[in-house]
């Protein structure tokens, strides 16, 4: 898992950990749901400031996170090599 500067300095203004986890919905079959947070009950600590739950871990795993700040939008960026396909919109991987 690669944590650009960007992403760790946004995670850390706003809480200890950002909780990545990936569900089911979306276009694509399956989607992040990114929550910040301070407590780490029943999930896996990764890479320092990032949690996951043990389904989502290996999915995650091989991730690029990054933050972009933009006039129009805030948002963080999750490129993943393990995804075989994802949507338009950039929110959903299959």
């Amino acid at each position: 898992m690669i944590i650009t500067e960007n992403a760790k300095s946004e995670i850390l203004k706003r809480a200890k950990f950002l909780k990545i986890l990936v569900e089911l919905g979306g276009c694509a079959g399956f989607q992040y749901n990114l929550e910040y947070t301070n407590d780490t009950s029943d999930y896996k600590i990764v890479e320092d400031i990032i949690l996951t739950d043990e389904a989502s871990l290996e999915l995650i795993s091989e991730i690029e996170l990054d933050f972009v700040q933009q006039l129009e939008y805030n948002e963080f960026i999750i490129k993943n090599p393990k995804a075989k396909s994802g949507c338009g919109c950039g929110n959903s991987f299959g």
